[in-house]
């Protein structure tokens, strides 16, 4: 359920359905900043839906830039079901609905958090963007399951047990950055450095403290 919107804290925005391959509408929102020409794409985890971001759609948008964010496949407003194949598709529909506002690839940065690092993955070693933000992502669903704790698992149960993140990040061509907790139980910081280890340059990885839902950077990271 949508809790709330940017309108309640302020900022102007578009409330979007977008039609995906499958006939489906998934929901997103477009937040146009008259000081910015560039666009942050965002994909959320897999806890709540848009609305839970809010503090971070207002972050992109003050630095400035403006922000298109968007509900998976049955999540918020947005219809369907989640799976590998429809994340897919919420992908190339996001990146198309841009396309279509007359953004150019270099103009695209896309931020994928958690299980949205792997939306992000995928778009940016598929579709032409200025560059990619990956935060506290999995390396594979393998590697998920080998962590032999139910609990954990259970908000990837979605995920085809074939899927790797590390080898699609290994198609990426665009500088790519890594943030990840030290002290992440869920998605193992071992997962961070394996996607990094396996990327191209240019390249770059912050070691953040905290754990997977409570992940801080020091000032001096957030200046960098």
């Amino acid at each position: 359920m949508i809790e709330s919107t940017p309108k309640q804290i302020k900022l102007p925005y578009e409330n979007i359905f977008l039609k995906t391959a499958d006939g489906k509408k998934i929901n997103g929102w477009y937040l146009d900043n008259p000081k910015s020409d560039k666009v942050i794409l965002h994909f959320h985890g897999n806890t709540g839906n848009m609305s839970t971001y809010l503090n971070r759609i207002s972050s992109y948008y003050k630095i400035p830039s403006d922000v298109f964010v968007i509900d998976y496949h049955g999540f918020g407003k947005s219809e369907g079901k989640i799976s590998d194949q429809t994340l897919y598709m919420d992908v190339q529909a996001a990146y198309s609905f841009l396309i279509k506002k007359k953004y150019k690839p270099n103009q695209i940065m896309v931020i994928g958090v958690s299980m949205g690092g792997i939306a992000a993955a995928e778009l940016a070693a598929t579709q032409k963007i200025a560059g990619v933000i990956i935060i506290a992502t999995l390396s594979s669903a393998k590697d998920v399951f080998e962590q032999h704790v139910p609990f954990f698992l259970q908000p990837f149960i979605w995920i085809n047990s074939t899927y790797n993140v590390t080898e699609t990040i290994k198609k990426i061509s665009v500088p790519i950055l890594f943030i990840h907790a030290k002290d992440d139980k869920l998605l193992p910081y071992k997962m961070a450095l394996k996607n990094y280890q396996n990327a191209k340059e240019p390249k770059y990885l912050i070691s953040a403290d905290g754990g997977h839902y409570d992940m801080r950077l020091s000032t001096e990271q957030k200046a960098k």
